[in-house]
């Protein structure tokens, strides 16, 4: 089943933070 909105926007969030927290630099 799809995520609700909420949940898949926290989702992508998570694995942005995820992200940038592994490849200090890029981003904000």
């Amino acid at each position: 089943d799809p995520l609700p909105e909420a949940d898949a926007k926290a989702d992508e969030e998570d694995k942005l933070k995820k992200y940038f927290s592994e490849n200090p630099g890029e981003g904000d």
